[in-house]
C-alpha cells in the first residue's frame, strides 16, 4: 500500500472495527471472508479479515493507527511476578494445566468459548464464501501459516492447497523471491530476520558476567532493560540471573532466555506441558515446525495437530477435527445421565465441561450448547449467526412424521416353547400432519401401544406414558416362514422415537450421513430402556438393529451396519450388548432366527464381509466351532482339496468332509472330522455352494496354506471383481465379534447349549 504524506496521515491513514462483520476482501491475504477491520487511506477503503492479518498488515505499514480504545497494562517492576499462566482466548478466565481445549494455538476454558471463537472465524468457506453450519465448524479449517481458513468440502480444500506457496519467516501466502537450501523467502528482509535467528550463532561476543570475548553459547533477552546480553557459559548465565533475581526460561523456538517475571514468555500450552518464546514470531515457527498429522478421534480425519480441537482431561489428550466429533465422541464413550443445563431434560449429555466458576455445565445435543450460547454471548457477530441458524434448524425435527412405538418384536412370542399367547399386532399409521400423542388399545391390556407425533415447536410437552412388555407373545402359525413375520417396522419405530427423545436434529435414518447413522445407532443400543429403567434382553437390541438394517435395504439404502467401514463405533457398543447376553439353558429360547440374517443379509454372498461371516455361522452350526480358537483349526487347503477332488465314495451324496485340527501342547494334534452336506432345495443357502465361492475369491497362493482359513476382505471391493480376499488372515477379534453376535441366534443358541 502506498504511503500518504505525515501530515495527512493522522487523518486518513486510520483503522476502525467493523461491527457486525462485513463480507469483503481482505486486503493483507486476498480471501473473501467476513472481515473485522476497515482502513482508511486517502478515503480510499479497504478491508482487513482478522488480528493476524492486521499485525501482518501493520508491520509492512506502521504508519496507519487504530481508532480504538486500548486497556493499557502498568508492570510493577518492583514486585516479582509468579510464572505466567494460561488464559482463555475469549472470556480471559484463568487456566490450569490439568484441563482445557486448545485450537489453532489458542486456549479455551471449555467448548462455549471454541464454539464462539470458530464462529468468527469459521463462519464462511474462503474459496466459494458459502456460510457453514455450526455442526460443520472447525472440520475443514487448516491454518496456512498463521491465517486459519474455513472451507465448507475437501475439494475447496484441495483447490485452496494447490495455489499456496509460504514464505518460511513470515509464513505468508505471498510470490517468493529468495530459494535458499530449500526454504522460500518472499523478500531478502524476511530471509534477513530469519537468519537472526539462528540458533548456534558464531559471531564474538562480550560475557555479560565476566566480561570475556568468547563465542557466545546463551543469549538473554529482555524488553524492558538491555535488548541483549551474552554469556560465555552457563555457571556465569546462572551467577547472573542468581543476582538480579530473575526467573529465566529458555525460548522454544530459538533458546534465548527471557525472564518470566516482566515478559508474559508468549505461552504456548500442548500436550500438558507450556512452553515459552521470546516473541511471537518464534512461537507462530515453532508452532509451524511442529505439525504433524494426527487422526481425529472420531471420524479418523487427518490434520495437523494444531489444526485439531485437542481436550486436555484427566492425563490424556484427545484430538477432533470439530466440535461435531468431540460431541458425539463423549455422547458415546461416557454415556453420561444428568439434567441438561439448557432444556433441563434428564438424558444422556453430549457435552460436560466445567465454567469458570468451576460449576460443571451439561448439553444434552448441538441445539441445547448452540442455544445456551446464543443466550450467553455478548458477540454480537456470534449472536447474529446462531439466531440464523435457529431459524433453520426446528428445535425437534425437520421431518415430521408421525412415530409408531412398539419396542416388542413379535418374535418375542418364541421366547417360551409351550404355549404361547395370542397377541395381533397393530399395523404401523399412516403419516398425518396433526400433533397428536394417542393410545391405541389392543386385545390383550399387557401392551400399550402409543402414537407419537413430532412437535415442532414444544415436544417437551409431550407426555410418554406407556408400557413395553417384553413377556408378550404371539404365536406363529405353523404353514408360515418365521422370516414372513419379521418386519422393520418395529426396529425403525423405536430408532426414530429414540432420536426425538434424543433431541436429534435428524430422525430420518435414510437422510443420516453415515457419521451421524454410526453414532447414533451407537448411542441407541447403549441406552435403549423400557419406561421403568430395565435394560432389554441383548436378543432384543439385536432384533430391533436387524430392524433397522431391513428398512435401509426395502427403501433403496446400499448400507450393511454390521458389516461397512465407517460403522466401527455402532458395532463395539452392539458387541459390548452382546457379550452380556446369557446362554439358556432352559426351555426359553432367543428373539432371533436364522432366517432373519437371511432377510436383512447378513447371511449369504453379497459382499466379502458378509461372506465370511457366513462361513463362521455354517461352521458354527454344522462343526459345532464355538470357539475362535475352533475356527482357527480349519484349513483352507484342505477344503479346496475336498471341493476339487469331487464327491468320494463311501460318504454321503452331496457332501463334502471339513477337517478341523486342535493342537494341545508342542506335539499333540487332535483332528475333528465334520460332514457338509450340500442345500438341494434352496441353492442360494447352500454351505457347498458358499465354500466354493469363497475358495474362488481367495488368491492361489493361500489355497496351499495349511493352517490358514479366514482372510481378511479387499478394501471397495465390488462383487464382479475375481479376487475379494488378501493375502492376509482375518484378526481374531473380527472372528470373537461375529460368534457373540450368533449366538444369540436361535439355531446357534441350540448348538451352544449342546455343547
Amino acid at each position: 500500500m502506498a504511503s500518504t504524506s505525515t501530515a495527512n496521515s493522522s487523518v486518513t491513514n486510520m483503522i476502525t472495527k467493523c461491527e457486525p462483520y462485513e463480507l469483503q476482501t481482505c486486503f493483507q491475504c486476498q480471501t473473501k471472508r467476513k472481515v473485522q477491520y476497515r482502513i482508511n487511506n486517502n478515503n480510499n477503503i479497504f478491508y482487513i479479515c482478522y488480528s493476524n492479518c492486521l499485525d501482518n498488515f501493520k508491520r509492512e505499514n506502521p504508519n496507519f493507527y487504530e481508532n480504538w480504545f486500548h486497556t493499557i497494562s502498568v508492570r510493577n517492576f518492583t514486585r516479582v511476578v509468579t510464572t505466567s499462566s494460561r488464559v482463555c482466548s475469549v472470556c480471559k478466565s484463568k487456566l490450569d494445566n490439568n484441563y482445557g481445549v486448545t485450537w489453532q494455538a489458542m486456549d479455551f476454558c471449555n467448548e462455549l468459548c471454541l464454539l464462539e471463537r470458530q464462529i468468527e472465524l469459521c463462519s464462511l468457506c474462503v474459496h466459494c464464501a458459502v456460510e457453514i453450519p455450526p455442526d460443520s465448524l472447525g472440520k475443514y479449517c487448516i491454518s496456512f501459516g498463521t491465517d486459519i481458513r474455513q472451507f465448507c468440502s475437501s475439494m475447496c480444500l484441495n483447490s485452496e492447497q494447490n495455489h499456496h506457496e509460504m514464505c518460511c519467516f513470515c509464513l505468508q501466502n505471498k510470490k517468493m523471491q529468495i530459494l535458499d537450501n530449500n526454504k522460500k523467502f518472499c523478500s531478502p528482509k524476511c530471509k534477513h530476520n530469519f537468519d537472526l535467528l539462528d540458533r548456534n550463532p558464531t559471531e564474538i561476543r562480550c560475557c555479560k558476567k565476566c566480561n570475556t570475548l568468547c563465542s557466545p553459547c546463551i543469549k538473554y533477552a529482555s524488553l524492558y532493560f538491555d535488548p541483549e546480553s551474552f554469556f560465555c557459559s552457563n555457571q556465569c548465565f546462572q551467577k547472573f540471573v542468581s543476582e538480579n533475581c530473575i526467573s529465566a526460561k529458555a525460548c522454544s523456538y530459538c533458546s534465548t532466555y527471557i525472564n518470566l517475571n516482566l515478559e508474559s514468555g508468549y505461552p504456548l500450552f500442548d500436550t500438558f506441558t507450556l512452553y515459552y518464546f521470546c516473541s511471537n514470531t518464534c512461537r507462530k515457527l515453532y508452532i509451524n515446525a511442529t505439525k504433524v498429522p494426527v487422526d481425529c478421534g472420531k471420524c479418523s480425519m487427518k490434520k495437523s495437530n494444531f489444526d485439531m480441537i485437542r481436550k486436555h482431561c484427566d492425563k490424556r489428550v484427545t484430538s477432533f477435527c470439530s466440535l461435531k466429533c468431540l460431541g458425539l465422541h463423549q455422547f458415546i464413550e461416557q454415556w453420561l445421565i444428568a439434567r441438561c443445563d439448557q432444556c433441563l431434560g434428564s438424558k444422556a449429555q453430549m457435552f460436560t465441561f466445567p465454567m469458570s466458576d468451576s460449576s460443571m455445565c451439561n448439553f444434552c445435543s448441538f441445539r441445547c450448547l448452540y442455544k445456551f450460547r446464543l443466550n450467553t454471548t455478548g458477540n454480537q457477530n456470534v449472536s447474529l449467526y446462531l439466531k440464523d441458524y435457529m431459524k433453520i434448524v426446528p428445535a425437534a425435527s425437520t421431518t415430521q412424521n408421525k412415530l409408531f412405538v412398539n419396542v416388542t418384536p413379535p418374535c418375542t412370542a418364541t421366547r417360551e416353547r409351550g404355549r404361547p399367547k395370542k397377541v395381533p399386532c397393530p399395523p404401523a399409521p399412516q403419516q398425518t400432519g396433526n400433533i397428536n400423542v394417542t393410545k391405541s388399545n389392543v386385545n390383550n391390556p399387557e401392551i400399550e401401544c402409543i402414537f407419537i407425533q413430532n412437535d415442532i415447536n414444544d415436544f417437551q410437552s409431550v407426555s410418554f406414558d406407556f408400557q413395553l412388555d417384553e413377556s408378550a407373545f404371539i404365536e406363529l402359525p405353523p404353514e408360515n416362514n418365521a422370516s414372513s413375520l419379521f418386519e422393520c417396522t418395529f426396529g425403525i419405530n423405536t430408532f426414530a422415537y429414540w432420536l426425538t427423545c434424543q433431541h436429534s436434529a435428524q430422525t430420518n435414518a435414510l437422510q443420516m450421513t453415515l457419521e451421524e447413522l454410526n453414532s447414533s445407532l451407537a448411542g441407541f443400543v447403549q441406552s435403549i430402556k423400557k419406561p421403568d429403567g430395565e435394560k432389554f434382553a441383548p436378543d432384543t437390541i439385536y432384533y430391533l438393529c436387524l430392524g433397522i438394517q431391513k428398512y435401509l435395504i426395502e427403501n433403496g439404502r446400499n448400507t450393511n451396519i454390521f458389516c461397512d467401514r465407517g460403522f466401527e463405533d455402532f458395532r463395539k457398543s452392539l458387541d459390548k450388548v452382546a457379550l452380556t447376553f446369557q446362554i439358556p439353558h432352559t426351555f426359553l429360547a432367543t428373539t432371533i432366527e436364522e432366517n432373519h440374517l437371511w432377510d436383512t443379509k447378513q447371511l449369504g454372498d453379497c459382499s466379502p464381509q458378509v461372506l465370511i461371516n457366513t462361513l463362521i455361522y455354517i461352521f458354527t452350526k454344522t462343526c459345532y466351532l464355538t470357539s475362535v480358537q475352533n475356527h482357527l483349526g480349519l484349513s483352507l487347503k484342505q477344503v479346496n482339496q475336498e471341493l476339487t477332488s469331487g464327491y468320494k465314495c463311501g460318504r454321503p451324496p452331496n457332501s463334502i468332509i471339513v477337517a478341523c485340527c486342535f493342537r494341545y501342547g508342542p506335539s499333540c494334534l487332535y483332528k475333528n472330522t465334520y460332514i457338509l452336506q450340500s442345500n438341494q432345495d434352496n441353492p442360494s443357502r447352500c454351505p457347498i455352494r458358499l465354500c466354493q465361492l469363497y475358495v474362488d475369491k481367495c488368491p492361489s497362493v493361500v489355497k496351499l496354506y495349511e493352517q490358514v482359513f479366514y482372510l481378511q476382505p479387499m478394501e471397495n471391493c465390488r462383487p464382479e471383481n475375481g479376487l475379494w480376499f488378501k493375502v492376509a488372515t482375518l484378526p481374531q477379534e473380527t472372528i470373537q465379534r461375529t460368534l457373540n453376535l450368533i449366538r444369540m441366534v436361535k439355531e446357534i443358541n441350540d448348538v451352544f447349549v449342546n455343547v
